[in-house]
C-alpha cells in the first residue's frame, strides 16, 4: 500500500489508489460498533462523544477495512479530529433551526426564508467565531486541543483538531438551505434582483467566516493551492448559462479570497459535470472529487489527463446490498471508461451504514486487479 501510494505521488503509478468514505454516519447506525447507542444530538453536542465517535471508527477501519492507507496501529498519531456538526453548521450559523428529525436519521436544517423572503433585508453577518452556532464550534475546538495535550488513543497521540468552520459547502448550497432549493431557483427565474441579493450575502458571510478561522488557526491565506473546504453540489441544478450568472461570480469572490491562482480543488458529489469545463477555466480546478453519478471517462475527455480525478466508483446501495459480480462490475466499468488516462485518478466509495466489510473487500480486490497500469 505505501508503495501504491507513493508511486502515485511521484506521478508514476503502478495502479489506482483506492479508499473508501466511511463516515461517522456508519458508526452511529451501527450497533455493533455504537455500543453506547449515541444519537446525532449527542455526538454533535457533546465534544467528548465526538472524540470517542471518531476515534472509535479511526481504529475499526484500520483494523477492518482494506484501503489504500496506513492500517493498522498508526506509526505516528491517529488522525485528527475534526469539530462535525453533519453540514448543518453553515446554515445554523445564519439562523436557520437544526432538525434532529428521528433516531437514525442524519440532522438537518430548515430553511429560514422559504416564507418570507423579505427577511433578508433585515439579516446581519454573525460573529464568525462566537455567533450562533459557531460558539460551539470555537469551544469544542479549544476543549478538544486542550485535551489532546496530554492524551493518548490506544498508546498513540491524536494528530489534531481541525474546526472545520473554516470551509464551506459553497454559496448555492448554502442559498438553497435558507431559502429552500425550489424557491430560489424559481426566484432565479422570477425575482433575479433576489437572487443575486441572497447569493451576495452568503458570500460575503462565507468569506467572513472563512477568514476568521485561518486568521484565530494562524493559518495565513491566500494560499497557492486551495485544495481543502470548498463544494457546491446543488449547482447541479443549474444550467451552465444559469450558473455563470448567478454562482460563478461568488465563487470568484471565494477563491479569489482564499486561493493565489492555484490549481484549486472542489468537491462534488451531485451530478454537475457540465459545470466541470468551466469550473476548470474559470476557478483554476484541477482536482474534483466526484460523486458517482459522474461519467468519469467523459469528464477525463473534457479536462484532461493532467487533472486529479477522484471518483466514487460505484453506488452505495450496490455497494450495500449488490453481489459480488455487482459490485465488481461498477469497478470494471469505470476503470475502463478512460478515467486511467494520465494516471492522475484515485476511487473511492461512499460507504452507506450497513453495508458489510466483505463488500468492500470484494472491491478493494476488483480495483485491486482491474485498476493496474500495463
Amino acid at each position: 500500500m505505501r508503495e501504491v501510494i507513493a508511486a502515485f505521488e511521484a506521478n508514476q503509478p503502478v495502479r489506482v489508489p483506492v479508499t473508501f468514505g466511511i463516515s461517522e454516519n456508519y458508526f452511529l447506525l451501527t450497533p455493533e460498533l455504537n455500543r453506547n447507542s449515541y444519537s446525532y444530538r449527542e455526538y454533535c453536542e457533546n465534544p467528548d462523544v465526538m472524540m470517542e465517535v471518531q476515534l472509535g471508527l479511526q481504529k475499526w477501519a484500520r483494523w477492518n477495512v482494506r484501503q489504500d492507507v496506513e492500517m493498522g496501529p498508526p506509526s505516528h498519531a491517529w488522525d485528527s479530529l475534526y469539530i462535525d456538526l453533519q453540514n448543518t453548521a453553515e446554515a445554523a450559523w445564519l439562523g436557520c433551526p437544526v432538525n434532529y428529525g428521528d433516531e437514525g436519521s442524519v440532522p438537518d436544517t430548515q430553511p429560514i426564508l422559504a416564507e418570507h423572503k423579505e427577511k433578508l433585508y433585515e439579516m446581519a453577518i454573525p460573529d464568525p467565531l462566537r455567533g450562533g452556532i459557531m460558539n460551539r464550534v470555537y469551544e469544542h475546538y479549544g476543549y478538544l486541543c486542550d485535551k489532546l495535550r496530554d492524551f493518548e488513543f490506544e498508546g498513540s497521540p491524536v494528530a489534531g483538531v481541525v474546526p472545520v468552520a473554516h470551509m464551506t459547502d459553497g454559496p448555492f448550497t448554502l442559498a438553497c438551505n435558507l431559502r429552500g432549493a425550489t424557491q430560489l431557483c424559481t426566484d432565479i427565474y422570477e425575482d433575479p434582483g433576489y437572487a443575486t441579493d441572497l447569493m451576495r450575502y452568503v458570500t460575503d458571510a462565507i468569506i467572513a467566516r472563512g477568514k476568521a478561522w485561518y486568521e484565530f488557526m494562524g493559518v495565513p491565506y491566500p494560499m497557492q493551492k486551495w485544495l481543502a473546504g470548498f463544494a457546491d453540489d446543488s449547482t447541479e441544478l443549474l444550467s451552465p448559462e444559469t450558473y455563470r450568472e448567478f454562482v460563478l461570480p461568488c465563487h470568484h469572490r471565494i477563491v479569489d479570497a482564499f486561493s493565489k491562482g492555484g490549481p484549486n480543488h472542489i468537491h462534488m458529489c451531485g451530478r454537475a459535470q457540465h459545470l466541470f469545463r468551466t469550473m476548470q477555466s474559470e476557478l483554476n480546478i484541477q482536482d474534483f472529487y466526484v460523486g458517482f453519478c459522474t461519467d468519469t471517462g467523459r469528464i477525463r475527455q473534457e479536462l484532461g489527463e493532467h487533472v486529479l480525478i477522484q471518483a466514487e466508483a460505484v453506488h452505495p446501495t450496490i455497494l450495500r446490498d449488490g453481489e459480488a459480480g455487482e459490485i465488481r462490475d461498477e469497478y470494471r466499468k469505470t476503470l475502463s471508461s478512460g478515467v486511467m488516462a494520465g494516471g492522475k485518478v484515485k476511487l473511492g466509495a461512499t460507504v452507506a451504514p450497513g453495508t458489510p466489510v466483505e463488500s468492500l473487500r470484494i472491491a478493494y480486490e476488483a480495483a485491486r486487479e482491474l485498476g493496474r497500469y500495463r
